[in-house]
């Protein structure tokens, strides 16, 4: 069987796909003389001429001289190597009965040994000779699928027997296929316009998308040069390509990465492939939450942002925004290799009508996990605003009856439980600072890794500085507030610390590339395997700090599935021990299974339980607003405990207009907020069905998703009122 294949420019060549299956007239060996010639252990000698040494013990495996061939990666999950098996006839059967595999295993899935399937372009140990395609392969059945050719070889009944044993051979021989070395001796660019993989419906479409990338300055050669994790002349495995691959498809201004090696003149060739984002844009956004169309319910913003300057890959954006607590002006400046090559720095400014926020960070990270290697992070946040705290379910702890001489009615009161949201508190001025270096090493394999990092903390948390107010709400025939003495000290949060620590962390993780996962249409790049992650860290008042207390924190990441089904389940908790007494307890735990059977269809099934403990009211849980339920005020379900729940089916049309790719949803939620956990019972469950649809932005640089939602609670004080959200968010 052959395959036409192409290089760039004109020239065309025939390259042999596989002779396994083809049998030459005289020889007892199925596979040929093109086989047994190459065969280390030959199970039967061959007709060629001259004298032919004896095997006393034949054996039935046989590999090539040095090993195999590495095959060209000819798809993205290419065959990285194989086995050449052939189980002989006994004599005097017929050789029709014997069977004849070319068994290989997926690079990434090592596990998974796939019998009889190998994809056409792949290259075997078979030598380019006419004896090779002389007769053609009778046996074999060549089908298409999706665009793409497969061989399919036709077995006899001992199939499963003999799979049996071919998968217990394959499963101990392919545990180092990733990590084989091999030499970059040169690397090819293809860079790759913004509008050239959009979707065209009409000749103006045409027009149009071809002006926009003679507007658009396209990502320079030695920009996407700087990000790869590899130059010409290294000595690479597969890990090391496939993390490279990874580290471009992170990058904001790069909408898609891919790259694939190739043997021209008997050189290893790095062909990188790169599809740029529009960068040059105007951001609006538009949001909308509740069941009244009011200006205090909407938030939008309006900017200008270009995420590669002068194709230099630095980000640099003006905005200005409003939501229901304030109006923003912000400026914004990101680099990807500042004063150092991998060194990033991302700084945030916002000019707020009730205070301001200054964000920087500067890191360098874990760029590859098939590489050792050391990585820091220094960050850093100024934030003054106006914090406000909301109550719901039972009585909020502190509350005191306020006593009036005129009547509630005509004080225009919140009204507890009742079909909007309750306010308890303000506070101006509120302080939330923090600074933060963090310096680790890495160690171990590439599936296999383990982190160590020294830690220093500063976090300083106050409304000490700011003015507290205090507002009346109805409950029956009784009008409430949150006592003075209460809110000072047992709302408000108050932390001060300034901790020297260590974490480490221990990873067993390989990624799969997925389409319509968490988003749609990119490609993405999804965790399997899991990781654990313990910190612990001391104050020391000696810095700075409030007290000497002891900080723990754990996280573990279980990341589960193959092919249909992904479920994926973490958990968060941290606390502070006070002479071996606990206090400021924080817990959570969230879950989340994907049925994907094609890239049109999706189900997604969440969970969440978390819950604060021992710590100040002030800490709250809310599930309204960006959280939880659809189209709820923010703060309408409000408490130290949560139940949340989720059911949504996806159907992703295979339509994209004006670059927006839309994807349709049903959902259903349920869940409850609560004081204390032990409070939540299954009667306060609060049920809600919705319809919606999403907007994908598929060339936007921070792949913001637009949501447009209306939901119906079944139950609970907005039984049956449709509440409508628009929102914009970076996943679906």
């Amino acid at each position: 069987m052959e395959k036409a294949s192409s290089v760039r420019g004109s020239l065309h060549f025939r390259v042999v796909i596989s002779r396994v299956l083809c049998p030459l007239r005289g020889d007892d060996h199925l596979s040929g003389r093109i086989v047994t010639d190459r065969l280390k252990r030959p199970t039967r000698i061959s007709n060629s001429r001259g004298p032919q040494p004896v095997l006393a013990d034949g054996f039935l495996l046989g590999l090539a001289p040095d090993e195999v061939y590495r095959a060209v990666p000819v798809t993205r999950n290419a065959v990285s190597s194989y086995l050449a098996v052939s189980p002989l006839p006994c004599p005097g059967l017929r050789p029709n009965l014997a069977v004849c595999f070319l068994l290989h295993c997926l690079s990434r899935f090592r596990a998974w040994t796939l019998s009889s399937i190998l994809p056409c372009g792949a290259r075997t140990f078979l030598q380019l000779s006419p004896a090779a395609i002389r007769y053609p392969a009778p046996n074999v059945v060549k089908k298409a699928r999706g665009g793409k050719s497969y061989c399919y070889i036709v077995t006899v009944p001992f199939y499963v027997l003999i799979c049996l044993f071919l998968l217990f051979s394959a499963a101990t021989a392919q545990e180092t296929d990733s990590s084989a070395v091999f030499r970059v001796d040169e690397i090819r660019y293809d860079i790759g316009d913004v509008f050239d993989d959009s979707r065209v419906h009409t000749r103006y479409d045409k027009l149009a998308y071809d002006f926009l990338n003679w507007v658009h300055i396209e990502t320079r050669e030695h920009t996407v040069r700087k990000l790869l994790l590899f130059n010409e002349g290294d000595y690479v495995n597969l890990d090391l390509m496939l993390e490279s691959e990874r580290f471009l498809r992170d990058q904001r201004f790069l909408s898609d990465a891919s790259i694939t090696v190739v043997q021209d003149s008997g050189k290893n060739i790095a062909n990188v492939h790169t599809s740029d984002n529009w960068t040059l844009t105007v951001p609006v956004s538009f949001g909308f939450s509740g069941s009244e169309w009011t200006y205090d319910n909407l938030n939008w913003g309006i900017g200008v942002q270009e995420s590669n300057f002068l194709g230099l890959g630095q980000l640099l954006g003006f905005y200005f925004g409003h939501d229901e607590f304030r109006d923003m002006w912000q400026v914004e400046y990101g680099a990807p290799h500042f004063l150092l090559r991998y060194n990033h720095l991302d700084f945030l400014y916002s000019y707020n009508t009730d205070g301001y926020l200054a964000s920087w960070k500067m890191y360098r990270p874990f760029l590859s996990r098939s590489v050792n290697q050391w990585a820091y992070t220094i960050a850093g946040l100024k934030n003054q605003r106006f914090a406000y705290f909301y109550g719901s379910g039972d009585m909020p702890p502190g509350a005191a009856s306020y006593s009036t001489d005129k009547p509630l009615d005509s004080l225009n009161l919140q009204e507890y439980n009742g079909d909007k949201t309750v306010e308890l508190m303000k506070v101006e001025d509120f302080i939330d600072d923090s600074l933060s270096f963090h310096l680790g090493r890495s160690f171990g394999g590439t599936q296999r890794k383990f982190y160590v990092a020294g830690t220093y903390d500063y976090r300083r948390t106050t409304a000490r500085e700011g003015k507290l107010f205090r507002y009346l709400f109805t409950d029956g025939e009784s009008a409430y507030a949150i006592d003075s003495a209460s809110a000072w000290n047992e709302w408000l949060p108050e932390r001060k610390d300034s901790r020297v620590g260590a974490y480490v962390e221990y990873s067993n993780l390989r990624y799969e590339k997925i389409r319509n996962y968490h988003n749609a249409k990119w490609t993405e790049d999804v965790d399997k395997g899991w990781k654990l992650k313990a910190q612990v860290s001391k104050n020391y008042e000696q810095l700075g700090a409030a007290d000497n207390d002891i900080r723990l924190d754990f996280w573990t990441n279980l990341y589960l599935g193959r092919r249909h089904h992904h479920l994926n389940l973490s958990t968060q908790t941290y606390f502070y021990l006070d002479h071996g007494e606990r206090r400021d307890f924080f817990g959570k735990v969230f879950g989340e299974y994907i049925f994907h059977p094609s890239n049109m269809l999706s189900t997604v099934v969440k969970g969440q339980v978390d819950v604060f403990d021992d710590v100040r009211y002030g800490y709250q849980l809310s599930l309204g607003g960006s959280e939880g339920f659809a189209g709820f005020p923010t703060g309408f379900y409000t408490g130290q405990a949560r139940v949340y729940g989720n059911v949504e089916q996806r159907w992703f049309p295979d339509f994209e207009i004006l670059t927006l790719v839309p994807v349709f949803v049903g959902f259903a939620s349920v869940g409850e907020t609560a004081w204390d956990l032990m409070d939540i019972n299954r009667e306060d469950l609060i049920y809600v069905l919705g319809l919606g649809a999403r907007f994908v932005q598929t060339k936007s640089i921070s792949r913001l998703v637009n949501k447009v939602d209306v939901s119906f609670p079944m139950n609970g004080a907005r039984k049956h009122e449709p509440h409508f959200s628009i929102t914009t968010t970076y996943s679906l």
